[in-house]
């Protein structure tokens, strides 16, 4: 269960009959959580050694580990790439010209005058009205 969308969001989106059964789960879980955590760990380390306990326990294993590997690999690259900037000297440092804040927002702000209507020919014509039957 994603635990980062709010009471609100789930109250939007998902269906009234659904919404009863779902905060039951979350107020529960915590609790469970923490009687079961010794077993949880101990299952967890089993199977990181190849036990097989059920198809739906062994997905959601495959798929968090998947999901952690990932996380590993990115984290590790980042370290790495992070390490090629660490003895890095910054030379030639342009500074920026000194402006007042009402000239930056007059050239942000600029309106532009060129329109369509200066390159192109356009003819109005006058409105067609359906004539009303008799």
């Amino acid at each position: 269960m994603d635990t980062s969308l709010n009471k609100i969001d789930m109250m939007y989106l998902c269906r009234t009959t659904d919404l009863g059964k779902l905060y039951d789960k979350q107020e529960t879980l915590e609790p469970d959580k923490n009687k079961y955590e010794k077993r949880i760990l101990d299952l967890t380390s089993e199977m990181m050694r190849g036990r097989k306990i059920n198809p739906a326990i062994n997905d959601a294993f495959e798929q968090y580990i998947d999901i952690c590997i990932r996380h590993f690999k990115f984290m590790d690259k980042s370290a790495t790439i992070q390490t090629d900037y660490l003895n890095m000297k910054v030379t030639n440092k342009k500074k920026l010209p000194e402006c007042s804040l009402e000239e930056a927002n007059k050239i942000i702000l600029k309106k532009k005058t060129t329109t369509i209507k200066d390159f192109l020919e356009i003819k109005k014509a006058p409105p067609f009205y359906p004539k009303i039957r008799e």
